[in-house]
């Protein structure tokens, strides 16, 4: 599983240029893959006031095994659960940790699932180059959402033109 991550090809072409390469100390170069080191949750700061919102409507829907407090990363997984980016992995292997290997019938460590939970699938999983991932989740109390993972702007739904300007 070892590699290397070069951003275009004509980055790849100019290597042969290089007569000296400085690392820093990162976690990805020092264990080879991407690793989730610290997350803050701040869906989990949503106020029982917000219960009647879309996002209330969302922790509503939310899996019995999954803590309100992991919501975020929950449906980050969800949506990197396709994904070939390295970052992607990290995520999902971040969930792993804490819900076992199938992140779609999540079970907390020490506890058993529940049988009667609805089967969650994803569809229109889609990678958007430079910008991220897009999926639908559905399954969800018979309802779906729609989940972006990526740059900020991206993400919130702001899209750009051609050249880059809002």
């Amino acid at each position: 599983m070892n590699g290397l991550l070069v951003k275009g090809g004509a980055v790849l072409e100019m290597a042969h240029h290089v007569k000296t390469v400085v690392f820093d100390k990162t976690g990805t170069l020092t264990t080879g893959r991407a690793v989730v080191g610290k997350r803050i949750e701040y869906m989990s700061q949503i106020t029982e006031s917000d219960a009647n919102s879309s996002i209330g409507r969302l922790i509503s829907c939310l899996p019995s095994t999954v803590d309100r407090s992991d919501m975020a990363l929950w449906f980050a997984c969800c949506a990197e659960l396709r994904s070939e980016h390295p970052l992607g992995h990290a995520i999902v292997n971040s969930g792993r940790e804490l819900w076992g290997h199938d992140i779609l019938k999540p079970v907390r460590k020490g506890q058993s699932g529940i049988a009667n939970e609805t089967e969650l699938s994803i569809l229109d999983f889609q990678v958007v180059p430079g910008r991220g991932v897009e999926c639908t989740l559905v399954g969800m109390q018979e309802r779906s959402c729609t989940v972006r993972v990526g740059n900020r702007a991206w993400a919130r739904g702001i899209e750009e033109d051609a050249n880059g300007l809002l």
